[in-house]
């Protein structure tokens, strides 16, 4: 037997032990998360310096300049963060590989820490933190999607750890320290109002909270809303319309009537959240599957108490939204602050060692088998994206080359406008001292705007798909279309490929200029 009530290391078991027995520090678990995250930039960037959609919205948002805030759609804090970053960088995807895989190994090292200072568990941590590679959204999306939501991770982390550390010791450091993580919450993704005020909420409950006096309150929603204000002001400044800009996403694709709106928003949470657990569930089904004593979970730990507490709290306010508004489009993104609080509460909640250790066990087989897999995927796009000949898809258009041949023609300063922000956001880091701006841009001001003595041409992508935006360009202006046929890599070690794209000039002073990017 093994200390800690662990069962013979043998077999299946013996990994799980093996790595949990190494991944038992701080130290240890940030050099885990560091190399994965380092192995998985290297693969993006070897397959091609292409930026996906996420990355792409907060390129053409930015555009290299900071602002106290970009869109209506989205706070600033990923953006701003991402300036700071390609101040050292300078553009290009470099900038952006950093900033994620960073705040990647943030997370990881967060989850460790979170847990062992709610457990007092360092073997439970480092299982918490590992396990975090059996979900869908961190062994796979995490590199390709995720921007805002990566710090709504890092943000509601502290802020649990934080709510439990304040319950338990109220003081000043805490109070300020749980009002900023909410106020940077809110500046990463709107919707984390919800968890901060359940947090709110749940000290309202909290006797010993209570009893701390209605000055760390204040001094908590002060902390929370100070950093929000330069971010408001330049809304009202701006005249940004957030109550439209909230309705067009959250009301899209409801139904007609209210009713059936919320019923839309209510079955959304349900299986966006389940959803969320994903392959981890499957794991944890088959842990259970092999016990052979009754599960029992600890029910007075003040911690787990805590954090349910949360979860309930957050899920009625969450419900009450979706009822009172008719919230009918809830994507994965919104149930995040739901799903994570619920993930701590599992880890929190085992009492009897044997259920504990066989959790643990299946668990973290089950999330190195899940990183094993990926990785082979992500191999093997790799080494399709060296075979010549082979498919042409957003990741491996030559933009870099296309790039190359818009400044040979004139055209790497001035205006350039795209239909689509996928194609915009790559060109602005390809071509930094142009104003690139899609047609269907969501920013509040223009970074950059365009001087009427600068050449304006319109450009859009017309192999291996066609993007293009009714009403952009009249018929005549289309008429005189140039053809571009490209062919070279999108970087990386990747064989050439072919693109073609359609491009108009309408030379000096134009119209579609003006409009679409701003002048100045």
């Amino acid at each position: 037997m093994t200390s800690g009530g662990q069962g013979p290391r043998r077999g299946v078991w013996f990994f799980a032990d093996w790595a949990l027995d190494r991944l038992g520090s701080l130290k240890a678990i940030a050099v885990f998360w560091t190399v994965y995250a380092a192995v998985f930039a290297l693969l993006r960037l070897a397959r091609s310096s292409f930026l996906p959609f996420d990355d792409a919205i907060s390129a053409e948002a930015t555009q290299h300049v900071l602002l106290p805030a970009y869109s209506a759609r989205n706070p600033p804090l990923y953006e701003w963060f991402l300036w700071a970053v390609q101040e050292i960088t300078g553009p290009g995807v470099a900038g952006h590989i950093i900033l994620r895989s960073v705040l990647l190994v943030v997370i990881g090292v967060l989850m460790f820490d979170t847990v062992r200072s709610l457990s007092r568990d360092t073997r439970l941590a480092a299982a918490a933190s590992v396990s975090l590679l059996a979900f869908y959204a961190f062994t796979w999306q995490v590199h390709i999607a995720l921007t805002q939501s990566l710090f709504v991770f890092i943000c509601l982390l502290l802020m649990i750890r934080l709510l439990d550390s304040f319950c338990r010791k109220p003081g000043a450091l805490r109070a300020l320290g749980l009002g900023l993580s909410m106020g940077c919450g809110i500046l990463a993704k709107w919707s984390f109002v919800l968890p901060a005020a359940a947090a709110f909420i749940v000290l309202l409950l909290d006797p010993r909270a209570r009893r701390a006096g209605v000055g760390y309150f204040l001094l908590i929603i002060a902390a929370c809303v100070i950093p929000v204000l330069p971010t408001a002001v330049f809304f009202m400044e701006a005249r940004a319309d957030l109550a439209g800009a909230s309705e067009r996403i959250l009301l899209r694709d409801g139904a007609d009537t209210h009713i059936g709106r919320v019923l839309q928003g209510l079955s959304g949470v349900i299986l966006k959240t389940a959803a969320f657990f994903v392959p981890f569930l499957v794991f944890v089904i088959a842990a259970y599957a092999r016990l052979r004593v009754r599960p029992r979970y600890a029910t007075g730990d003040q911690s787990a108490g805590i954090v349910t507490r949360f979860i309930v709290v957050q899920a009625l306010v969450l419900f009450a939204a979706i009822v009172i508004v008719g919230i009918a489009n809830v994507t994965e993104r919104y149930v995040y602050t739901l799903a994570v609080p619920m993930m701590i509460a599992f880890w929190l909640s085992m009492a009897v060692p044997p259920v504990r250790e066989t959790l643990t066990r299946f668990v973290v087989n089950g999330a190195f088998l899940s990183l094993a897999v990926v990785l082979l995927i992500k191999i093997g796009l790799v080494l399709e994206a060296m075979i010549p000949g082979g498919r042409v898809i957003s990741e491996v258009v030559p933009y870099p080359a296309l790039a190359r041949e818009l400044e040979a023609r004139g055209y790497g300063a001035g205006g350039i406008v795209t239909p689509d922000r996928l194609f915009s956001g790559n060109l602005v880091e390809l071509l930094p001292e142009a104003s690139v701006v899609a047609a269907v841009s969501d920013r509040l001001l223009p970074p950059k705007t365009y001087s009427p003595d600068e050449t304006c041409i319109v450009i859009w992508e017309v192999e291996p798909r066609e993007r293009w935006r009714p009403n952009l360009l009249d018929a005549s202006a289309l008429a005189s279309a140039q053809r571009l046929e490209i062919v070279g890599s999108n970087g990386g070690i990747g064989a050439p490929r072919r693109g073609v794209w359609n491009y108009v000039d309408l030379g000096r002073n134009a119209d579609v200029c003006r409009r679409e990017i701003g002048v100045r």
